[in-house]
């Protein structure tokens, strides 16, 4: 029997029944990907809690998953201090299993230095870049020792997948492919545009953060001179408390501006639908969902000039992050063309067709195969 233990750093509930409920990210379709590649059991490895009831809300349960190391190890990340916790891993790991490694992650730093040292068969999803780190406290140490150790342990792997090529360049493992966590079920037409109302619709989704760059997309429409008038939507959680207040409290010409805070994926596929321009404005990210989720309903897309966005995002349109004026000046230029934005609209198609679960499913299958067959 040949066994997955799949490590991450998210907090699952477990029930009194004995139910495994997940916060989301982690769900039954991406952990489909071992049962199709041929694995028999699936081990989940990550922090948990007890609930004292059966149902919570926002929550889902996971199907077919062991919950033994969930069980014996619940709490925070003291269990990565234990050693009666890597005693059981390395008799795992020694019996026909293969350990997934969510790298950079604060669990995934402790399993990726053990499984190297003694030697054990692991496998690394690379999710985003180190620098994730930097604005937290001691945020620059985590990002040395996390960069050190994929330059380290992950040419070593069984194998390695990445969200982007720029992660591939900077931590290459022979054995490693290009394929995002993001997965596309429907797939939108491209868009005809026209002001509705005497005015463009404008989306962002992420945290009202520093990190999400929420403050550069309020600062440069700021100053921005159009002549339609602008609603800009920003999806997503307040983070920042300040930047929401100075938020609420801007009146700026021709612009309406609505926080609406977290919401449902069927509300926010309804504003997309709506939507003639979608930016991400982010500082540090790897290929963000949403993103691609935009691209599907035929939105065209400006961007920071991140690394995980090359490829994805035409280069013209994006801005650079350092330099003021940057954005205003695509934004300014896009919305006064529905030539340029019907381009776009037919390229957000084409590049979100890339990610269509058909495709990711396949390629995932192809190379957790391969690793088993490795293993074996």
């Amino acid at each position: 029997m040949t066994k997955i233990i799949f490590s991450h750093a998210l907090v699952f509930k477990l029930t009194q029944s004995g139910r495994i409920l997940t916060p989301g990210g982690i769900d039954n379709n991406y952990l489909r990907r071992f049962f199709d590649a041929g694995f028999d059991d699936i081990y989940l490895l990550s922090r948990s809690s007890v609930s004292d009831v059966e149902d919570v809300e926002g929550y889902r349960e996971l199907e077919n998953v062991n919950s033994f190391f969930l069980s014996k190890y619940t709490g925070g990340y003291k269990f990565l201090f234990s050693y009666s916790f890597y005693r059981d891993l390395y008799k795992l790991l020694k019996n026909d299993s293969l350990l997934i490694i969510n790298y950079p992650s604060s669990t995934g730093l402790f399993l990726i230095l053990f499984a190297y040292l003694f030697k054990l068969p692991y496998v690394v999803e690379v999710a985003s870049d180190s620098d994730q780190y930097k604005e937290k406290r001691f945020g620059i140490v985590v990002d040395v020792v996390s960069n050190l150790l994929g330059k380290i342990c992950i040419p070593r792997a069984v194998g390695a997948l990445y969200v982007a090529q720029f992660l591939k360049d900077k931590w290459n493992c022979n054995n490693g492919d290009i394929v995002s966590n993001v997965h596309i079920e429907n797939i939108s037409s491209a868009k005809l545009f026209e002001p509705k109302d005497g005015k463009y619709v404008v989306t962002t989704v992420g945290a009202i953060s520093y990190r999400k760059g929420i403050d550069v997309i309020v600062d440069e429409f700021e100053d921005l001179s159009f002549s339609h008038k602008i609603e800009l939507n920003i999806i997503g959680p307040v983070i920042d408390e300040g930047l929401k207040q100075r938020i609420d409290n801007l009146k700026i010409h021709n612009v309406d501006i609505i926080c609406h805070g977290i919401l449902k994926r069927d509300e926010v596929i309804s504003i997309l639908d709506h939507t003639d321009l979608y930016i991400q404005a982010s500082r540090s990210e790897g290929l963000p969902r949403s993103v691609i989720e935009a691209m599907s309903r035929g939105v065209p897309v400006v961007s920071s000039n991140l690394p995980g966005l090359k490829g994805i995002v035409d280069e013209q349109f994006q801005f650079r992050l350092n330099q003021s004026g940057s954005l205003k000046k695509i934004v300014s230029e896009v919305l006064s063309s529905r030539e340029i934005l019907s381009k776009m609209s037919v390229s957000s198609i084409r590049v979100a067709s890339g990610f269509h679960i058909d495709f990711t499913r396949l390629k995932r299958k192809q190379f957790y195969s391969n690793c088993k067959n490795l293993i074996q």
